[in-house]
């Protein structure tokens, strides 16, 4: 028998907050994870910043999703932070292998985008900050609490 491969389950739905770097998902988002060997669903209204390295060329807005779900004390499943980070990478790895395949691109460009994507890797894993301190239900004014940007 062999292993299913990590795979996107659901499209990417989401609507813009008030506050311009955060979004809240309108339909349920849904990934299978090799790594952990089961399928995570990120629920409709889950409220999130996208991703938090935006400083980097390129954004992974279901990388960021799906970490952010991770991150928060009452997900399914409960990971500790590097698990977290890993499974970031993940489904980031998945979207450029979907990319790669739908555009094309060539050996440099798929360089770059693995360069990138590991940078980005790299500085969640090892960023300090919250972690398990929200519910996955938190709100918009809440996360803005934690994150003192209120």
């Amino acid at each position: 028998m062999t292993d299913r491969k990590s795979e996107f389950l659901s499209e990417l739905n989401m609507k813009d907050t008030i506050h311009p770097r955060y979004i809240q998902l309108l339909s349920p988002l849904g990934f299978y994870s090799s790594l952990l060997k089961t399928e995570i669903w990120v629920p409709t209204d889950f409220v999130c910043d996208k991703e938090s390295v935006p400083v980097i060329e390129g954004t992974s807005i279901r990388g960021g999703v799906f970490h952010d779900y991770l991150s928060r004390y009452d997900s399914f499943p409960c990971v500790e932070k590097f698990i977290a980070a890993d499974v970031y990478l993940e489904v980031m790895k998945t979207r450029d292998k979907q990319a790669v395949t739908h555009f094309n691109y060539g050996i440099i460009k798929q360089f770059k985008m693995a360069f990138r994507r590991d940078l980005k890797y790299t500085v969640v894993r090892w960023w300090p900050g919250y972690f398990h301190k929200l519910p996955v239900k938190a709100t918009l004014e809440q996360i803005l609490i934690i994150n003192h940007r209120l």
